[in-house]
């Protein structure tokens, strides 16, 4: 779906584990061969066979409910008031080099729009948010995968101001985002080395199959939003990462109500409930509301 090239992904240790998991296959597929010859022994069951794998059961959604990936990735950074004259020099080089290709969201730069940002450098913390508008990113690595960055600003605090660029996926790709979400998803064992004393031992793990969907996902939308960051880091001074991925939150749509932590979509996408708003580092995070007009807030959120 997506060529995976970002240094998180691609670690060291990364693929020092996909060379040894590929070494063990290999060795796997040769050992199977000769079973008739050699019987394999309690420990190479272990290794090659099913035999001691734990088989849990995967349960099938119910085919009236879904849950999909919502088009948007909030890519969110700060910058200190005293830098807002800056950041409105960069933004209009921003949308100069990369109009909205919908000629009714091009966003217009005159001077109206020059005070409303510039305000900002003025304003409490009263809650001031501004929509700024589209444009289109013109960029390889994001061709036919973002259609349009929406733009917000918004008051952080006496001395912040957040950003959001909103990145709206391209139809098709969305599409295979969520065909993918409910895609078969074969049993990838993860083999690991350790020791006991000076002697090396070799053990296999493997996930529940939901799980690994959930993973891969996740190594795809995080190739977006490092794609994603990159592009808006050429124009904009952006929160610096340090090795680590942007703050983000990505939107889902579902039907189904999440009200227990026992429903097995939970289990699936390591998705929380909260009674009241609390945000948790690297979590999932579904907010249950009293309010019977807005009942619910389903957000994925990732914090450096």
């Amino acid at each position: 779906m997506l060529e995976i090239k970002n240094k998180l992904y691609n670690s060291k240790e990364r693929k020092m584990q996909k060379l040894f998991n590929k070494y063990m296959g290999i060795k796997k597929f040769f050992r199977l061969k000769s079973e008739k010859i050699f019987p394999l022994n309690e420990n190479e069951k272990i290794l090659y066979t099913d035999k001691y794998d734990y088989k849990e059961k995967n349960e099938k959604n119910k085919s009236d409910k879904y849950l999909s990936f919502n088009k948007r990735i909030h890519i969110l950074s700060v910058i200190p008031k005293n830098k807002i004259e800056n950041f409105y020099y960069s933004f209009c080089n921003f949308v100069k080099k990369n109009p909205s290709k919908n000629e009714f969201s091009k966003i217009i730069l005159d001077e109206r729009l020059k005070k409303s940002i510039l305000n900002y450098s003025n304003s409490l913390n009263l809650g001031g948010w501004s929509n700024l508008g589209y444009t289109t990113p013109k960029s390889k690595e994001l061709e036919n995968i973002v259609d349009y960055f929406h733009l917000f600003i918004f008051n952080l605090s006496e001395d912040y101001i957040g950003l959001d660029f909103t990145a709206i996926l391209n139809k098709d790709f969305n599409h295979k985002l969520n065909e993918f979400m409910i895609s078969e998803i074969k049993n990838e064992p993860n083999y690991c080395k350790y020791y006991v004393g000076n002697k090396r031992f070799i053990s296999k793990t493997g996930l529940n199959k939901d799980i690994i969907r959930r993973e891969k996902l996740d190594d795809i939308l995080l190739e977006i939003k490092m794609r994603c960051y990159d592009f808006l880091n050429l124009y904009f001074d952006l929160f610096p990462l340090n090795n680590k991925a942007p703050i983000t939150f990505d939107e889902y749509i579902t039907n189904y109500e999440f009200n227990s932590k026992n429903d097995y979509l939970l289990r699936c996408y390591d998705f929380y409930i909260f009674e009241d708003k609390q945000i948790s580092r690297d979590m999932d995070i579904i907010i249950n509301h009293n309010d019977k007009e807005f009942s619910q807030t389903f957000l994925d959120l990732y914090l450096c």
